[in-house]
């Protein structure tokens, strides 16, 4: 059976599917045509959307700045000829996909959503605690999924 949260987190991954293959047709421009370069810098940008999941929540100028900046040191770093050595999209989708369905949750109601604790708490039926726990929890597995798209700590912090 499928929930209206699991129906809101398809929607946000096809969301996050459209944001990577717009930036990466976007970089392939401005990487002379190396879709290679340009499917890895799209990647890198989800990795660092991903360690920072509570943008998902803005439209506009907070959400397009960020990709815009990751974009951009992908870019500086594919023209130098670094390519980082990260996982496939294929890869990344399967795991977000894969996230327990509590996880799942959570990243709707607090990054996509943007509930704070307390609103948390209320939609979960649990106290703010609990709720806190949670959303750390769900943002500890979004760490560790952008860490594959984004594999060196070096690279990994200044995505953070």
């Amino acid at each position: 059976m499928t929930t209206a949260i699991d129906t809101e987190y398809a929607a946000w991954l096809e969301r996050v599917d459209m944001t990577r293959e717009s930036i990466a047709n976007c970089c392939v421009h401005r990487l002379h045509g190396d879709r290679v370069a340009a499917e890895r810098v799209s990647i890198e940008v989800i990795g660092g959307l991903l360690a920072r999941p509570r943008v998902f929540q803005y439209f506009g100028l907070p959400f397009s700045g960020r990709v815009a900046h990751l974009a951009e040191l992908g870019l500086a770093r594919a023209r130098d000829g670094v390519v980082l050595d990260g996982c496939s999209w294929a890869v990344l989708r399967e795991a977000l996909a894969g996230l327990p369905a509590e996880d799942r949750e959570t990243v709707v109601l607090a990054c996509v959503e943007g509930y704070d604790d307390a609103r948390l708490a209320e939609a979960l039926g649990c106290d703010e605690a609990a709720a806190r726990a949670r959303r750390e929890r769900a943002l500890a597995r979004l760490a560790e999924l952008a860490l594959r798209a984004v594999p060196t700590q070096t690279e990994a912090k200044e995505l953070m």
